[in-house]
């Protein structure tokens, strides 16, 4: 399974798994990593981002100004942002059953809200198209794609989606 995370182990229960180890009552799986990423933390910082440009804070862009966040700090869904996840990756046949594996991870103390536009997912039994993720909590989202179109995911919170975290999928005829 590309599950497009690496170092994802998704555990089946026993009686549950196909011989491959994925399980019996889905056809495909997502993993969808919801993270803040902060540029300035990355061991290749000094080399990708001049000391001049880290302390020069916040864009200048006026929709910008009441953001506390500083211009390096990215908010991505499995490290993509504003769309630009391959749709490849995320394009399902209609009536196939998917599951959703959503994670919200974070170095911060972010919440996240999982939005599926098109489509509705089950979570503890329950059908909806939005719900909400604490900082490194995980739950899964089971879907039977019914509705071809491209849609939006995207986390809900304003400005995270504002700030790229958002990716499309595909549902196919």
């Amino acid at each position: 399974m590309n599950t497009g995370l690496l170092g994802a182990m998704i555990v089946t229960a026993r009686g549950q798994a196909r011989p491959d180890g994925t399980p019996k009552d889905v056809d495909r799986e997502v993993v969808a990593a919801f993270a803040q990423v902060h540029e300035e933390a990355s061991w290749l910082a000094d080399s990708n981002m001049p000391k001049s440009l880290l302390a020069a804070g916040p864009r200048a862009d006026p929709s910008e100004l009441d953001n506390f966040y500083p211009w390096f700090v990215h908010f991505s869904i499995n490290g993509f942002e504003f769309g630009a996840m391959p749709l490849e990756q995320l394009t399902f046949r209609t009536g196939e059953r998917v599951r959703w594996y959503v994670m919200g991870s974070t170095n911060d103390f972010d919440f996240h809200t999982p939005h599926w536009h098109g489509n509705t997912v089950t979570i503890h039994h329950m059908r909806m198209d939005v719900t909400a993720v604490m900082p490194m909590e995980m739950l899964t989202a089971d879907m039977v794609a019914d509705n071809p179109g491209i849609w939006l995911f995207h986390c809900h919170v304003t400005f995270h989606n504002a700030a790229g975290m958002a990716v499309r999928y595909r549902v196919t005829e």
